[in-house]
């Protein structure tokens, strides 16, 4: 509901948006709109990770209001 809530309001003001989602989020974006531009991953393993950062970047550009 808050994603849709900021959405409207991007609308309304005939925003383009943009959002970085972490994997578990990335759906949801999805789903609301945003077309995936990159995915960045990164490893850090000089300050103890084990796995991959992994970052998507998204945009929406904004719905026609009637």
């Amino acid at each position: 509901m808050l994603v849709k809530s900021g959405l409207d309001i991007a609308d309304r003001y005939g925003l383009r948006t943009y959002v970085m989602s972490e994997p578990a989020g990335l759906k949801v974006y999805l789903n609301h709109g945003f077309k995936l531009v990159e995915t960045v991953s990164v490893d850090y393993p000089q300050y103890g990770g084990t796995e991959p950062l992994v970052e998507h970047f998204l945009v929406r550009e904004p719905a026609t209001v009637a």
